[in-house]
């Protein structure tokens, strides 16, 4: 009897001390949770834009590492550096996998800022003449490290004299109206509203407008 128990307590052990060594062996290397990502023009990714970032610590050898996200593209641009296009704003992670061990990282991913029209000085005003080498709106981000542009695909322009309007015309486009100089003189009074813009973040509309010809 007491041949038997050992044997059925040997028996239970090796089945408890293989599935102990099983659940061990699928566990991720701690080495591999420290690995992380740095963007090297922000803190944070921009929809639309090409944002870099390497993964820290630093490897020297990236062939046998494949990074990929739920949001977007990722593409290898140099040794051990990559380009990061997301796609859209919702909560993005980046999975660095090497092996059969994958570390997931939360990823900040922002819209691109807001451009400006920056024809305008610190009181609002802007000269009929600079309008016309303008010839139309162009917004612009200003201090931003990522090269990116911004099309007028609409806007509509109500033009105020004496506090009374006198034109209110839907645009096509950044050009202003073909007749709107010949329309306009100084004191008029501007608003530029409902302006859509596509961006490489895809369209938004802009906040209004308002502005003194001199």
């Amino acid at each position: 009897m007491f041949r038997k128990f050992l044997t059925l307590f040997f028996i239970l052990c090796t089945v408890v001390v293989g599935y102990s060594q099983q659940t061990i062996s699928v566990r991720k290397n701690p080495s591999e949770n420290n690995l992380k990502i740095k963007p090297l023009k922000d803190t944070v990714f921009y929809v639309g834009v090409n944002n870099p970032f390497k993964i820290i610590p630093h490897l020297k050898d990236c062939s046998k590492i494949k990074v990929t996200t739920d949001n977007g593209v990722i593409e290898l641009a140099d040794t051990c550096t990559y380009q990061f296009t997301p796609a859209a704003l919702k909560p993005t992670h980046i999975f660095i996998t090497k092996g059969d061990k994958t570390t997931t990282i939360d990823a900040t991913v922002k819209l691109t800022p807001d451009p400006t029209w920056n024809m305008l000085d610190t009181t609002n005003t802007v000269s009929i003449k600079k309008l016309q080498d303008t010839k139309g709106l162009i917004f612009v981000l200003e201090n931003f490290k990522y090269g990116c542009s911004f099309k007028v695909m609409w806007y509509t322009i109500l033009i105020e004299r004496n506090g009374a309007a006198i034109a209110d015309k839907q645009v096509k486009g950044p050009q202003f109206p073909s007749n709107f100089f010949s329309a306009v003189m100084p004191a008029d009074r501007l608003t530029f509203y409902a302006i859509g813009i596509e961006g490489p973040d895809g369209f938004r509309q802009l906040p209004d407008i308002h502005v003194t010809l001199k």
